[in-house]
């Protein structure tokens, strides 16, 4: 998927809970996105995401559990 798709996703989806980005092409733009968007998430995936800032994923809601970063 590319990284304008997945952010589409993530603003049609804001009850979004869990979500698995293993291997995806991301950015901190992505991640930004879910920041803003996806306030009600609480299980991230991130492996193989090599591209993505600790200071981008320190954005994300203190409840988030992030697996694999």
């Amino acid at each position: 998927f590319s990284e304008i798709s997945i952010c589409n996703v993530i603003r049609s989806c804001p009850r979004l809970q869990r979500l698995d980005l293993s291997y995806c092409k991301i950015n901190d733009i992505t991640i930004e996105e879910i920041a803003k968007s996806s306030l009600n998430l609480k299980y991230l995936n991130l492996k193989g995401c090599d591209n993505i800032s600790k200071e981008a994923v320190d954005q994300l809601n203190p409840n988030t559990h992030v697996e694999n970063y």
